[in-house]
């Protein structure tokens, strides 16, 4: 498993930040690109995790605080897997839904039931991968898996860029063009989208994941 140091100097190769003397990006921009990374992996590396959630007489239910995405919501008691409301004409729901009972993803950080549950629901989901913070210790072990690690370097290392990236565009609009040909004036924003569709081919190479639902 990699370290946030391991991570975070995978990272600076990719940039050129190898200098411990005199750091071309802040601890602060590596976290944070870090973090995005973390996110953007999601839709191709998920983390699975089951909550139960316990019933206090309403029809809506917080979710995880760690919630991304739903995969099913179980009875425990019986083990059926219930439906999911489909709020489209025809179709019913509260108290006249098919079945034992029915949900939806609404509203926000909630799961809301056809009726009230009067027993507890195993949430089958997919979570947040936990992210390192400003302060992280240099050994706390990254939780996404190691075969993630080259498309959360080259995302990571598109992020760190991206400010430099931003300010030559804002600084360029007013320079005036004397030299001839076809110069690249931006060579850091053509690195960062470079290094965006490198990122996006790496993650299409792994195991597209199956939802259950």
């Amino acid at each position: 498993m990699t370290t946030f140091e391991e991570l975070t100097n995978r990272i600076k190769r990719l940039v050129g930040d190898i200098s411990e003397d005199t750091p071309k990006y802040s601890d602060e921009l590596y976290v944070d690109a870090i973090q995005n990374a973390f996110r953007a992996i999601q839709p191709w590396v998920p983390k699975t995790a089951i909550a139960t959630l316990i019933p206090d007489g309403s029809v809506s239910l917080a979710l995880p605080t760690d919630f991304y995405d739903i995969e099913a919501a179980v009875v425990n008691s019986t083990g059926e897997v219930l439906y999911k409301t489909e709020l489209v004409p025809g179709n019913f729901t509260g108290t006249n839904t098919q079945g034992t009972n029915a949900w939806i993803l609404y509203a926000s950080k909630y799961i809301t039931f056809a009726k009230a549950p009067d027993g507890n629901i195993d949430l089958y989901y997919l979570a947040n991968w936990a992210v390192p913070v400003v302060g992280t210790p240099s050994t706390d072990v990254m939780e996404p898996p190691d075969y993630a690690l080259t498309g959360i370097s080259l995302y990571a290392a598109a992020h760190v860029m991206l400010p430099d990236g931003l300010s030559i565009t804002e600084i360029r609009q007013f320079a005036t063009k004397v030299d001839s040909g076809n110069p690249e004036h931006n060579p850091i924003q053509k690195a960062v989208d470079y290094l965006m569709k490198l990122f996006l081919s790496e993650m299409s190479r792994m195991p597209k994941y199956q939802k259950v639902m």
